[in-house]
């Protein structure tokens, strides 16, 4: 009969371990989850489209500004919204294949 070991003995533990490590005070793990990723990402999301829509709304106004700028703030804006559509694409498509899985 196969012996059962403790996983810290297995190789490649330590790449489990490293990937949640306790904080300096061993109280709580500093690895973000994916819950507050995606939170800070969808922040950073927001604030780049508020920037974007902000400047093109002064352009439209007739207000003077670096036309490079609003087109690189709204460039950004573009592609981070789209980024973001792929990653929810991405996650969408492995919950998906998971619940299709049989135990």
């Amino acid at each position: 009969m196969a012996e059962i070991r403790n996983l810290q003995q297995t190789p490649g533990a330590g790449l489990i371990q490293g990937a949640v490590q306790p904080g300096d005070d061993g109280s709580e793990p500093s690895a973000k989850g994916f819950k507050e990723m995606v939170e800070e990402g969808l922040e950073k999301l927001n604030s780049q489209m508020t920037q974007a829509d902000e400047l093109a709304a002064r352009l439209a106004a007739g207000e003077e500004l670096d036309i490079p700028e609003v087109m690189v703030a709204l460039s950004k804006a573009d592609i981070s919204f789209r980024m973001f559509v792929q990653v929810r694409n991405k996650a969408l498509s492995a919950y998906e294949e998971i619940m299709r899985l049989q135990f």
